[in-house]
């Protein structure tokens, strides 16, 4: 009989000690345990988780872009001494006419902006044109200068002169002009 109390006093203290570590546990046998709360679904978007970007191998420059961006650069420097002059716009492009794919032309559109007689002025524009055409004849691969002229002074809002050189070996050659007959007789 000691073999059984003791066996029911270990079967009554094992069930007592589960049902103290149970959350559901009651003193009150009559009342139904609470179950235990679940999470409500939140209306709110997951938030997506931040992704660092991979880095981006650095991109070669485009040797076409980079030699147009030197030539357009030197165009500016050459045209920074010609006094009371402005830059309007430079075009660098690829010269399609030529053999050779590494070939340029410069489109450059000037202001002589000096208050000069319609004479004095066809020769400064002729000047500056032969000098910025000698320099860019020294330059990589221009083979062709456009150079379009407003002169405010004499008309305002238009091209009144326009001169295109060539070059030949290395140098530069007049190929054709135009003045506008309106201004210049």
């Amino acid at each position: 009989m000691k073999r059984v109390c003791g066996i029911v006093s270990i079967i009554l203290v094992l069930t007592l000690l589960s049902a103290c570590g149970s959350k559901e546990a009651s003193t009150d046998a009559s009342k139904k345990p609470v179950p235990t709360a679940t999470p409500k679904p939140s209306l709110e978007p997951t938030p997506k988780p931040t992704t660092t970007p991979a880095p981006t191998p650095k991109s070669t420059p485009n040797p076409v872009e980079q030699a147009k961006r030197e030539i357009e650069s030197k165009t500016r420097e050459f045209i920074k001494k010609y006094e009371e002059t402005s830059i309007k716009e430079i075009s660098v492009n690829e010269h399609m006419g030529t053999e050779k794919p590494d070939d340029y032309i410069v489109l450059a559109h000037l202001s002589f902006d000096r208050m000069n007689t319609a004479g004095t002025a066809k020769g400064m524009l002729d000047m500056y044109g032969s000098d910025l055409a000698a320099n860019l004849a020294k330059a990589e691969n221009v083979t062709e200068v456009t150079v379009f002229w407003e002169v405010p002074y004499l008309k305002k809002g238009n091209n009144i002169a326009k001169a295109n050189y060539q070059s030949k070996g290395d140098k530069m050659y007049l190929e054709d002009s135009w003045y506008d007959p309106g201004v210049f007789n």
